[in-house]
């Protein structure tokens, strides 16, 4: 059995508060999702891949394209929306279909089957909204490549696995926080564990 990470490490002492224990533990111990409940199969799979390209993860930790798909079934995400984009719900499902469809028409094979290099450069040219087939034509590519990597950091960073990777210890909520300034010492025992 794998070593616990320094955030499983830091949950199991009284530095953090049990509401705050119970929330985290949950986000870990769901289990990755293989098979999407609102995505359509296809744009679930290109959504994988996209993911994969745009926060690139050693081990699958964070199950960005699960997490996103829950969000969009059970209608949570951030409760606004740009008037020159539809609903999340479309939004997403349009722009992965279309970021697919670019693909076909670019390189003639799925946005999956492509190399690392086609896909960021793929990913590049929708961000700077540099694609203009058919598929585009009633989504902004710009605004849906935005939308779509900031849904996607912030589910990172609201998971255990993400804070752990950038050291962040902001949940050890138990004692307060006394110490704000820069440089300011912390109560905190020593967070630099190695992950082995």
């Amino acid at each position: 059995m794998p070593d616990k990470s320094r955030v499983e490490q830091l949950l199991a002492t009284d530095w953090v508060r049990e509401p705050t224990r119970r929330a985290l533990q949950t986000r870990l111990d769901t289990p990755v999702k293989t098979e999407p409940e609102y995505f359509s199969a296809v744009a679930f799979r290109q959504l994988q891949f996209i993911c994969a390209r745009l926060i690139p993860q050693p081990q699958q930790e964070v199950d960005l394209p699960g997490s996103l798909d829950t969000q969009l079934k059970h209608g949570s995400g951030k409760g606004w929306r740009y008037d020159m984009l539809p609903p999340d719900e479309q939004l997403f499902e349009t722009g992965i279909q279309a970021v697919n469809a670019t693909a076909i028409h670019l390189y003639q094979q799925e946005f999956g089957n492509l190399d690392e290099y086609q896909q960021d450069e793929l990913l590049e040219r929708v961000q700077r909204g540099e694609v203009n087939t058919a598929d585009w034509q009633n989504l902004n590519a710009a605004a849906f490549f935005t939308e779509l990597l900031a849904s996607l950091v912030s589910i990172f960073y609201s998971h255990p696995a993400g804070r752990d990777e950038c050291g962040d210890r902001s949940f050890a909520d138990a004692h307060g926080w006394s110490d704000l300034g820069l440089n300011a010492a912390s109560d905190l025992p020593d967070y630099t564990l190695d992950k082995g």
